[in-house]
């Protein structure tokens, strides 16, 4: 192989390497979203908490600044104050902008929990927000958390 052609293949594979490196930095930049989420229950009977004491009543959650690929922890209090246990379920929706969506989801420790006449609950929520997200820098949504009479 001539000297000229090994240049010209040394030259070559140097491009593709940073070809490959500026498109892997493409990739991981990160978007910072902020966020709040409004609390609803079902039922008269849940009242929801920021304390452990029960005096703060709580209707939003501050999900805070969540880069692209990361999470946002929160805890709120449950408590049934009603007359009769309550199985107690989670859902979320109502996101603006409608995309958001597509890349966040909330979990909880709390799904089919039995809550008895007067308890409360600490109520851990992980919001993740996808490393794909695109185009959403700030969004809402509304967390209902429900209690069927058991």
């Amino acid at each position: 192989m001539s000297e000229v052609n090994k240049k010209g293949i040394a030259l070559a594979v140097a491009g593709v390497v940073v070809i490959a490196a500026v498109a892997a930095v493409l990739l991981f930049v990160s978007v910072k979203i902020e966020t709040t989420g409004a609390i609803v229950t079902n039922t008269a009977d849940l009242k929801i908490y920021a304390d452990s004491s029960l005096t703060a009543a709580v209707s939003e959650i501050n999900w805070g600044e969540i880069p692209a690929g990361g999470n946002s922890t929160a805890t709120i209090w449950v408590q049934n104050s009603g007359t009769v246990p309550l199985k107690l379920s989670m859902t979320y929706q109502n996101f603006n902008p409608p995309v958001a969506q597509n890349y966040i989801t909330i979990q909880w420790n709390q799904q089919d929990t039995i809550l008895g006449v007067g308890q409360a609950v600490p109520a851990n929520f992980v919001l993740k927000v996808s490393p794909l997200v695109l185009d959403v820098t700030n969004f809402s949504l509304q967390l209902s958390i429900n209690g069927v009479q058991n």
